[in-house]
């Protein structure tokens, strides 16, 4: 069963009883607040290096910040404490205790007129949320840079972020961005998420049973908890059974705005959004991905449109499911997208040298 309405929406979703972390709560530039959970390692492979990485995740549609946190061995913070690299995950805007524009409580303007749900959301990223984020946990623990890592709908809106970023001249840049990671967005939605997508807001739930915070108004019905799971986790035995009823209680209210944007402005602009990008891109797809198509031609067709980024990775995982950080392959992953950060918030310190006589 779902959390009650009567919980705290900061800690409800919380599933690690020994959980390392630490969360925070912040007052964005714009008045707004934003809340999270952080940890901040004392040693590590890196933790005295002074091209150290700020690692920023940011989590997908139904999700939270304690999605990087379900239970003591599937989290960031022991690659965190491995790597000496700081770890932080918001919960995005609109969503939990963050501030946001679309539920009842908020009282932050709209978007201005033309402008969608995502681009707005990106744009709190670029002008609110990273600044600040740099400021607190980067500048203080000696990072040089910071690197993003999106999970499912979050892509769509770090890759706007992005464009705003490389738009945005050197000097009236407020954090450096040395790179992005994106996983679970895809191009070609599989049978299955086509199926489950028809039975969203079918499903008859009983008033205790809803998720925290869900609204008729902006909130799609929730998914079934079997969609749910599906989604999460692939087919039983791709994962640890044990994630399963965690993966249920983490299940937040479906804003409908992000399908209408996945639907709309990101369908129709993608290409757009992704060819303003300037900054390094790391993707990847699961093969037990239950949203998303996930062969190799989905991984170039998805790539290809990063035509200014000056460096482009993409991979198809075998055995992953949409939530790669919850699989088998997690450790793998994690030590790759840690390793990935530290690299090119290192190969950003190094351009401007002075290397033409190598050409």
């Amino acid at each position: 069963m779902s959390p009650p309405q009567t919980q705290d929406p900061n800690t409800a979703f919380s599933t690690n009883p020994s959980s390392l972390f630490t969360p925070f709560t912040l007052r964005l530039a714009n008045n707004a607040i934003l809340t999270g959970i952080t940890h901040i390692p004392s040693s590590g492979l890196f933790h005295t290096s002074p091209t150290k990485p700020l690692l920023i995740a940011i989590h997908g549609a139904t999700c939270s910040a304690h999605n990087y946190d379900i239970n003591p061995q599937y989290n960031a913070s022991t690659y965190s404490a491995l790597t000496g690299i700081t770890f932080v995950a918001f919960h995005r805007p609109n969503y939990l205790g963050s501030s946001g524009w679309i539920r009842k409580a908020d009282t932050f303007d709209k978007p201005a007129q033309g402008v969608s749900d995502f681009e707005e959301e990106a744009r709190w990223y670029h002008e609110y949320i990273f600044p600040l984020l740099w400021e607190e946990f980067g500048l203080k623990n000696g990072c040089s840079a910071l690197v993003t890592t999106s999970h499912s709908m979050a892509v769509a809106t770090t890759i706007i972020a992005a464009g705003y970023y490389s738009q945005t001249a050197v000097e009236a840049r407020k954090y450096p961005w040395a790179g992005m990671v994106g996983f679970g967005l895809g191009e070609e939605p599989t049978a299955a998420m086509l199926r489950g997508s028809e039975r969203l807001g079918s499903v008859k739930w009983k008033e205790g049973e809803l998720p925290l915070g869900q609204e008729e108004d902006v909130h799609i019905g929730p998914f079934g908890k079997e969609d749910k799971l599906a989604l999460m986790l692939g087919p039983e035995g791709c994962c640890g059974e044990e994630l399963r009823e965690l993966c249920w209680r983490q299940n937040t209210p479906f804003l409908l705005n992000e399908v209408v944007d996945l639907n709309g402005v990101w369908r129709e602009r993608k290409e757009v959004f992704k060819g303003r990008v300037e900054i390094p891109v790391l993707y990847g797809v699961g093969t037990m991905e239950w949203l998303w198509k996930h062969e190799g031609r989905h991984v170039e067709m998805f790539t290809r449109g990063f035509v200014k980024a000056p460096r482009v990775e993409g991979a198809v995982i075998s055995g992953a499911p949409h939530a790669i950080e919850w699989s088998p392959m997690a450790g793998g992953w994690w030590l790759r997208v840690f390793g990935w950060a530290a690299e090119v918030t290192a190969s950003r310190e190094v351009e401007g040298w002075g290397l033409e006589e190598f050409e």
